[in-house]
């Protein structure tokens, strides 16, 4: 026996609609951000908690629901950081621009990568993750010409005013008395 759906209302209140509302609330307070604070050090601990989060994030995604165990995370997190870099230092671009392109770049080794690995299993997956670990590591120490090898890169100072460099902030902060 079929029994009509009653409309409640409470459409508008599902859990996805109330986690998408969340995530778009999260992104624009953070976007908001650098233009709220002018301290240089909170705005550095939030990229690095973020950055971290992204790690945690693909761990997760590869770990967790798929069951592989991934050594060479990280270096997709060299390969973007050093294509940023690259860009910044030989273009002139902002890291802030070159940054998106990082991030496809790395996720074009992961592609690679993802080609040669996808039809391995258990260890032999950990092993090829491992491997292009070191292959990533050894290509970044020995290839000194691009990479500077293992003085590493520095990238360009910012233009920006010199206080906003001060980190921590001589300035006290603004959620107590420090």
């Amino acid at each position: 026996m079929n029994v009509p759906r009653v409309n409640t209302g409470t459409a508008w209140a599902s859990p996805r609609r109330f986690q998408a509302l969340a995530i778009a609330l999260a992104v624009t307070v953070l976007a908001l951000f650098p233009l709220v604070s002018d301290n240089a050090y909170y705005q550095n601990m939030a990229i690095m908690a973020f950055l971290l989060a992204v790690m945690a994030s693909g761990w997760n995604i590869i770990s967790g629901y798929t069951g592989y165990i991934s050594l060479g995370q990280s270096a997709f997190l060299g390969i973007g950081a050093y294509t940023t870099a690259l860009l910044s230092i030989h273009l002139g671009w902002s890291p802030l621009l070159a940054a998106p392109v990082g991030g496809l770049t790395s996720a074009a080794a992961a592609l690679l990568l993802g080609l040669v690995g996808r039809r391995t299993r258990g260890i032999a997956f950990v092993i090829v993750s491992f491997a292009f670990l070191e292959f990533a590591a050894l290509l970044v120490s020995n290839w000194s010409s691009v990479t500077k090898g293992n003085h590493g890169l520095a990238l360009p100072l910012p233009t920006w005013d010199r206080e906003l460099l001060n980190i921590p902030s001589t300035t006290p902060c603004w959620c107590c008395w420090c």
